[in-house]
């Protein structure tokens, strides 16, 4: 039974009791007027104890109600909280996918742009010297430093994606739109071996894209799962 209700039958039931307690005490003999002080006051005595004991219920079912009412407003505000964290992250990791789409966007490499100076800078790389691969002195020089940050950013951008408080269908879109840059625009042009000859440091036919590129491009296959 709601609060409501048993608010208003005790209510009802108190108003009943009060109107009938004198009666059903003269009529059995329990109290009698004539031994009694004034009339007003003997129906008080009789009933006050009824009002004090329904007062006082119904003052706790108020505050049980009210207890009740302050329990759904503070789920409520818990809740919208909640939501607005979510919001927010689900915000921060959209400009941090702008940011990434607009750092491929501004790289440019012998007269391409964006993906396609990627893909460029890539194929040259592949084909140069395979003793390059092993000079780490060049992963933070020129365009190969701008190129190192296109794939740092990318890589932060999928681990706040997995770590991120948000909602699964959002996480999905969000690597697939990785995993379709990854297939569509850099493995293609890292993952062959050269055809030359041996590299002369290590006797591997590998190309020369610089390991610790490809150590992180395999860092972001590995974060995407």
């Amino acid at each position: 039974m709601k609060l409501s209700r048993l608010a208003f039958f005790i209510l009802i039931l108190g108003i009943t009791l009060i109107l009938l307690a004198p009666l059903i005490f003269t009529q059995y003999g329990i109290v009698s007027f004539t031994n009694t002080g004034q009339i007003g006051d003997t129906i008080g005595g009789i009933t006050a104890p009824i009002t004090g004991i329904i007062g006082a219920i119904l003052v706790y079912l108020a505050l049980k109600a009210q207890i009740n009412a302050n329990e759904i407003i503070q789920g409520q505000i818990t809740e919208q909280k909640a939501d607005e964290r979510t919001k927010r992250k689900l915000s921060y990791i959209s400009d941090l996918y702008k940011y990434f789409l607009q750092a491929i966007d501004n790289f440019e490499y012998t007269k391409s742009n964006g993906n396609g100076g990627i893909i460029k800078i890539l194929a040259e790389l592949s084909k140069m010297e395979r003793k390059i691969a092993h000079d780490d002195s060049i992963f933070d020089k020129g365009k190969i430093a701008e190129l190192n940050a296109i794939f740092r950013l990318e890589n932060m951008f999928i681990k706040q994606v997995n770590k991120a408080d948000i909602e699964i269908e959002d996480k999905e879109y969000f690597r697939e739109l990785i995993h379709f840059h990854l297939e569509s625009f850099v493995l293609p042009h890292v993952s062959f071996e050269s055809v030359a000859a041996p590299c002369s440091v290590c006797g591997e036919k590998h190309n020369g894209i610089p390991f610790k590129l490809i150590e992180l491009i395999n860092n972001i296959q590995s974060n995407l799962g």
